[in-house]
């Protein structure tokens, strides 16, 4: 949604066409906006919609006398999460100064969205110039209170005040608002004067870490101060954090007892139902990425504004237990499957910059014309290489439902499996390399390093099974551990293994050049295998009886911390698999946990932490994440994205949050010197 009443829809088209959209509010899709001309990349506008209603819409593409149709789609106008838009006879202020200093401005931080924080005015010029040119919330504090009237009334002329912008009267020399709220602090009193009378550690104090531009420098005023990344912050961008799967972010900053630092949307409403065991939330480079039920979200892991939001009709995964995320985050790029491709996003403005397709077929590739359609399975990279599968199509989990997977049923436990592995230059899309021997069991896939883990299977059963999701039964059979190569596809070595015993579920995780893998069988038993990563070589192993009988406690995924690994209410040591502790402090939730360096995150009756090192543990009253992975501790800070909605517990609040460790119980965070 570009607007509260339009929409626009894009797509590509193997050649150039005439595109066209016919849409409606119901399903006869009674309405027509059309292109002029061919093109193999369309975007069309649809205008004049209702501001939160349902829409149904049609794709046809016209090429001479052939119309093709796609398939009947829905959006959901609701779903609009653009600023207020400016009046029609909105402007500048005339003032050529401030309109170029806030334009050179908006270049050099490369904010144009999120809030821009002003220290002092002298005529308020720059605030609105910078409120009209971008779609950054202006915040000013000024301890004049004439200029703070002023200023206002002008504003509200301008019928730009509350909407855009808002003044505030009060002292530079402490800020009433949360750490790293700014993706922007200036002064304009410094532009016109050189002077600051503000504090450069409270700008310091409020600028978002990763890029959040400091300009306060009256001697050099045009350099800007850029934060870096807090010392010691981790990344969440894969599933079960990066794609070794450990479910821990190695940030050393998270610990001790938590504060909010920011709170709102986006709720429950575009929010698939909790218990469909859906995609963890990603979070890197002071980005957060959310799914909601095919809408996707690009946060600010800081302040909580969404820069963007995109409805995606065939971007759905759930049942991750038996599968893996559909999308990965870099620094640069958000990767989220749809359908046959993998979609590449700025994680800025939500473009779409990249489309990959899975390279070869996998079956019969001697017949060209006698290829079963495959879509895209898993998604990751480590550096410069993205993985990906190719899987039989429509085979994936997608929960429209109501479904939980918690009981030991085909269409509950079926894992998916890949006919191909691929790697690409993960920039431009040229192929590394391809593997088509076995099926590989997606939810093992594991990035290490230069290495690329799996566990397939070579029994011709699973492997002339036509679906993407397979039984146990033939999974099973003539299973193999392999190590690749990342950027070649070369064996390292393989060998044989027997996770007969994995039924309910198979994980495998990387740490300390050991991989582990584990999984539950059918009378709810835990197997943990331990196997030298750079050999192949069995370490050790652990079977026994589910410690938590409840809520899913028979799917729990490992977090490994250190040389320490936490499955099953119980924690062992890496090397030797001796118990350390039995049991840790039962949760109630039906959620796995996630880690930081110092501390685990999980539901319980609420949203809870547990701080390793002092042994406590706190809860969040009144709010509580979905049925899976739902808060992810990256960047010194927490994120809680909402992921409840559907849930009939006593709760009462449905909201995405972000918390930060109280001042307390940090480490000392600040970003070097002063700008």
């Amino acid at each position: 949604m570009t607007a509260p009443d339009t929409a626009e829809i894009t797509w590509s088209s193997s050649q150039p066409v005439i595109g066209s959209i016919d849409y409606g509010s119901d399903e006869t899709v009674t309405r027509t906006a059309a292109e002029t001309q061919a093109s193999s990349v369309h975007r069309i506008r649809l205008s004049d919609l209702a501001p939160a209603g349902t829409y149904h819409f049609r794709l046809r593409e016209s090429l001479r006398d052939e119309n093709v149709t796609s398939e009947t789609f829905t959006f959901d106008s609701t779903f609009e999460y653009n600023l207020p838009a400016l009046p029609a006879n909105a402007s500048g202020t005339g003032d050529a100064e401030a309109a170029d200093a806030a334009r050179k401005m908006l270049e050099l931080s490369s904010w144009r969205s999120g809030y821009a924080l002003i220290l002092g005015i002298e005529d308020g010029n720059l605030a609105h110039e910078l409120a009209i040119q971008s779609n950054l919330h202006v915040v000013v504090v000024e301890p004049h209170e004439e200029r703070v009237a002023a200023l206002r009334q002008s504003l509200a002329s301008a019928g730009i005040y509350g909407s855009r912008i808002s003044v505030h009267h009060g002292s530079l020399a402490r800020l009433p608002y949360a750490d790293y709220f700014a993706n922007l602090v200036t002064s304009e009193t410094t532009w016109r004067t050189g002077q600051f009378a503000g504090s450069q550690d409270e700008a310091r104090r409020v600028v978002r870490p990763g890029g959040g531009a400091v300009f306060l420098d009256g001697g050099n005023f045009w350099n800007p101060f850029r934060r870096p990344e807090l010392p010691g912050s981790g990344r969440w961008t894969h599933q079960y954090g990066e794609a070794d799967n450990s479910s821990c972010s190695k940030d050393d900053l998270v610990g001790g007892t938590m504060e909010v630092l920011w709170w709102g949307r986006p709720g429950p409403r575009p929010m698939p139902d909790r218990g469909g065991r859906n995609p963890s939330p990603l979070s890197v480079a002071g980005f957060v990425y959310t799914q909601g039920d095919r809408i996707l979200f690009g946060q600010d892991a800081y302040n909580g504004t969404i820069y963007w939001s995109a409805m995606l009709p065939r971007v759905r995964r759930s049942n991750i237990p038996r599968d893996c995320s559909n999308m990965a985050a870099a620094d640069d790029r958000l990767y989220v499957i749809e359908g046959d491709h993998c979609l590449s996003f700025d994680p800025r403005t939500g473009d779409i910059v990249g489309c990959f397709t899975i390279p070869l077929p996998t079956v019969n590739s001697s017949d060209p014309g006698n290829q079963p359609p495959l879509d895209w399975g898993y998604v990751g990279y480590i550096g410069d290489v993205l993985i990906g599968t190719g899987i039989p199509a429509r085979g994936t989990y997608v929960a429209d439902s109501g479904e939980w997977y918690e009981d030991y049923q085909p269409d509950q436990i079926d894992k998916i499996a890949a006919n191909v592995v691929f790697a690409l230059d993960r920039h431009t899309g040229e192929l590394l390399w391809q593997r088509r021997h076995g099926v590989a069991v997606q939810s093992t896939l594991t990035v290490a390093g230069d290495k690329l883990f799996l566990v397939d299977s070579q029994n011709p059963a699973a492997l002339n099974n036509p679906h993407a999701r397979k039984p146990h039964e033939q999974l099973a059979q003539n299973q193999h551990l392999i190590s690749l190569d990342i950027r070649t596809g070369k064996v390292d070595w393989e060998q044989s293994i027997d996770l007969r015993e994995c039924e309910f579920m198979t994980y495998m995780a990387f740490a300390q050049d050991r991989l582990i893998i584990s999984g539950t069988n059918k009378a709810k038993a835990f197997h943990h295998y331990v196997v030298d990563a750079t050999t192949g070589k069995l370490m050790w192993t652990h079977h026994e009886a589910t410690k938590k009988t409840h809520h899913s406690g028979h799917l729990d995924h490992m977090v490994v911390v250190g040389d320490k690994i936490y499955s099953n209410l119980q924690v062992f040591d890496l090397e030797t698999g001796q118990m350390t502790r039995q049991p840790y402090q039962e949760r109630r939730g039906c959620g796995v946990m996630a880690g930081s360096n110092r501390m685990m995150f999980f539901r319980d009756h609420f949203h809870s932490m547990w701080d390793l090192d002092s042994d406590e543990r706190w809860e969040i009253p009144g709010i509580r994440s979905g049925c899976w992975l739902g808060i992810v501790p990256a960047g010194g800070i927490v994120l809680a994205p909402e992921s409840s909605s559907g849930c009939s517990c006593t709760h009462s609040i449905q909201t995405s949050v972000g918390f930060r460790p109280t001042a307390a119980a940090r480490p000392n965070d600040e970003a070097g010197s002063a700008p």
